[in-house]
């Protein structure tokens, strides 16, 4: 398992918006992009159906504590996005500088989910928050599930700050996207101070298992202090969510494959739910 170019992240992505969220992907991308040497492209989309919608004569604004609606205009709108993505400008310029980090920020017009997918192309890595503004606290977002399901570069999703890269956890397979994703675990896991990474290995029967755990231990036991392996009795979304839970508290970086191993018992949307931690998917 050479750590070729396939395993690296040198240009990471993070779609901005006003929400927590949001600043949680910020934060968790920019302290990736600390361990890998990588640079790091925020991306703001002014919503040109919110711009629309708020032109339409009936459009008003209800605020929790305001006497009554207020209309809006299209103008003010335009204004708040231009303000929304002016804090997120600073906030990420002031958190890549800090960092050393090299760091770019753009603003575009247009619909987000398209866009993002856009740029995405020219990234390694797409980090989001789990769910915009207006949606609720854990579930996946209507454009978060859309960047999910269509993202062409691996993605990494987290609703919270993400307050430790230790433990490491992984899932490996021996299929391709299970090899790029246990480099790229043991990557970080060699570069954080106190490495530890866990990888998950199917049992479908003890010679396999055992193959694969020879697999993983020569490629990476001379170069992460603590390797572990444990074994799961089927390829499962549900049954790597509840592991993943009880073995990690720090970050989850796991194949896209899982999703192709039990189309029928969960998808990745509710995978994510079930999980509720910080995940890299490696496709």
């Amino acid at each position: 398992m050479p750590d070729d170019k396939t395993n690296r992240i040198d240009r990471i992505l993070i779609a901005l918006d006003a929400s927590p969220h949001s600043r949680a992907a910020l934060n968790a991308a920019v302290r990736l992009a600390m361990v890998l040497d990588a640079d790091v492209q925020g991306l703001f989309i002014e919503e040109q159906s919110v711009i629309r919608a708020a032109q339409m004569p009936f459009a008003h604004e209800v605020r929790a504590f305001s006497t009554g609606p207020r209309r809006l205009t299209g103008r003010r709108v335009e204004r708040q996005l231009r303000d929304r993505a002016e804090h997120a400008k600073h906030l990420m310029e002031r958190w890549a500088e800090e960092a050393d980090l090299d760091h770019g920020f753009e603003v575009v017009r247009g619909e987000v989910v398209p866009e993002v997918l856009d740029a995405a192309g020219e990234a390694d890595l797409l980090a989001f928050g789990k769910a915009g503004s207006s949606s609720s606290r854990r579930r996946l977002g209507p454009k978060a599930r859309a960047l999910l399901d269509q993202s062409p570069t691996p993605v990494l999703v987290l609703r919270e700050h993400l307050r430790y890269f230790q433990p490491v956890l992984t899932y490996f397979d021996g299929s391709d996207e299970a090899a790029r994703a246990l480099r790229l675990a043991a990557r970080l896991a060699e570069r954080s101070e106190a490495s530890t990474l866990k990888v998950l290995l199917p049992c479908t029967n003890a010679a396999r298992y055992a193959a694969l755990r020879r697999q993983v231990r020569s490629a990476h036991e001379n170069r992460v202090q603590g390797l572990y392996a444990r074994a799961v009795s089927r390829p499962a979304p549900a049954e790597l969510a509840a592991v993943a839970r009880e073995e990690c508290n720090g970050l989850t970086i796991l194949p896209d494959v899982l999703q192709a191993a039990a189309p029928d018992e969960v998808d990745a949307q509710s995978f994510l739910y079930e999980l509720d931690r910080p995940v890299v998917l490696i496709r």
